[in-house]
Formats: C-alpha cells, structure tokens, sequence
C-alpha cells in the first residue's frame, strides 16, 4: 500500500516540466515562461515609447518637401533617423528581439534588465507620479545607485560580446553578434557609461600589455589595433574619461539622463531635396 502510494506521487512528479531539468538554467526557465513574456512585453513597451517619442513629436520631424509633395499642396514631415538611432530606447527595443530569437542566458538579460528598471523607475517618479509621496521617497535612493547601476551594466555589456561569439561559434551564424556591436556601437556614442566602460578595458590592456615579457612586436601590434579601435569609437583620450567620470562619481554620483523621459529638442529646419 504505502509502496503503490509512492510510485504515484513518483508518477505525478514526473509530469511536471521542472522535475525533468537536467540543469539549473532549465529548472528556473522550464517551470514560468517568464523569460519570453518578459522579453515580449519590453517589445510592445519600447516599440510604443518610440513611437511616442520619435513619430508622434511634432518637435522632432523635420520638414521635406520634394516636387510630388508640393504638386497636392501638403505639408510632409519626416522623422530623422538620427534622432531614432541614438535613442536608447530603440537600443534596448533591439536587444530585446536579439534576446527573445538566442538562448537563454541570464549573463545577456542582466545589463537589459537593469537599463529597463532604470527607465521605468525614473518614468513613475517624473512623469507619472510626480507628486506621489512613495515617489518623493524614493527619488534620492534612485539618483544614488543609477549611475554606479549603469556602469556596472556597461561593463556586462562588454562581457556580453564574449558570449554571443561563443554561440555564434556553435550557433554557425553571426548576425546576432553583428546586430549587438552595431547597437553597443551607437551606445558608447551616446552613453557615458558606456565610454567609461570602454576606458577602463582599454586602459586595464594597455596595463597587460606593457608588461617587459611579453615581445616588442606584440606590444607594438596592440598599440596599432588600439589606435584604430580609439579612432573608430571616439575614444582617444581614455584616460580623460576615466579621471572624468572618477571625479563625477565622487562627487554626487551624478546621473545619466534616462531615455525613457529623455526628450531632445530639435530645431525645425527644412531639408530640401535633390530634385527641388
């Protein structure tokens, strides 16, 4: 009795998805779909804030008449692609599709996460909620650990690169990697965080590589492929950037404008076309 008693229980726990986990990772991601969903809803969230933020401002389209356009009479706008690539929420509107279509690893989810809390914290304080006490609460604890939050994200961005060539090793494609470094790209642009990042593997290298065993010609190779890497990112002056962001770090802990009420302002000029 009490044996046909076990084989039962021993039965119905075998139908539920996590007991067949053969490792953590599965056991976590197999019992609540949470990764997809969470990863879906950023979708619909960023791709709404975009087109919130980029296609329904008036402020930022910019007016284009061509010949067809002014043969109706109608005014045309368009919006520039400029001001929709360095918005960060169009990077992490990409990482999220990138995320959702490659393995799951919680080392990718991490930076994207952060950046997501970040913006919907700042968005319910400012914008939302202004005058909400739990907002006026909360307001000093989000500018202390926002700028510390985005640099440590920053610097898992870099790790993250590591990993998706390991799987576009295994993987056999590269274009999840190539749509990655283009976004990172445009983020150590545009991003603060992401520059300091940048700096500090840069300047912990050139400490590698200075070091008297290793050959003249590998030092001298590395000084050559830094220079390069420096010009094509803007980042020449590393060391600036570290003594800058140290002094801005210990002073206040200054904080980095969110994208999600991030709003720049552009003034209307008219682009005129070729065939005007």
């Amino acid at each position: 009795m009490k044996s046909g008693i076990i084989d039962k229980v021993a039965g119905l726990a075998a139908l539920i998805p996590w007991k067949r986990a053969s490792d953590p990772a599965s056991l976590i991601f197999a019992s609540v779909p949470w990764y997809n969903l969470s990863l879906a809803g950023s979708i619909c969230t960023y791709s709404l804030v975009v087109y919130r933020r980029h296609i329904l401002d008036p402020e930022l389209m910019v007016a284009a008449p061509s010949s067809s356009v002014k043969s109706h009479q109608m005014d045309y706008h368009t919006v520039p692609l400029a001001e929709i690539l360095k918005s960060e929420n169009t990077h992490l509107l990409v990482y999220a599709c990138l995320w959702l279509t490659t393995p799951t690893n919680m080392l990718k989810v991490f930076p994207f996460a952060a950046y997501s809390l970040l913006n919907l914290t700042n968005y319910c304080i400012i914008e939302a909620f202004p005058k909400h006490p739990l907002s006026l609460a909360i307001t000093p604890l989000v500018s202390y650990i926002e700028y510390p939050l985005l640099l440590f994200a920053a610097h898992v961005d870099l790790a993250v690169i590591g990993l998706l060539c390991k799987e576009a090793k295994n993987l056999g494609s590269l274009y999840v990697l190539i749509f990655y470094i283009f976004v990172w790209g445009l983020r150590v642009e545009y991003s603060d965080a992401s520059r300091l990042a940048v700096s500090n593997l840069l300047r912990f290298l050139d400490k590698a590589f200075n070091e008297d065993v290793l050959p003249h010609t590998v030092h001298k190779t590395w000084v050559l492929a830094r220079t390069k890497f420096t010009l094509m990112l803007s980042i020449t002056d590393y060391d600036t950037i570290s003594a800058e962001a140290e002094l801005r770090q210990s002073a206040s802990f200054g904080k980095e404008r969110s994208p999600v009420r991030e709003k720049p302002k552009r003034r209307k000029k008219k682009i005129y076309s070729a065939c005007s």
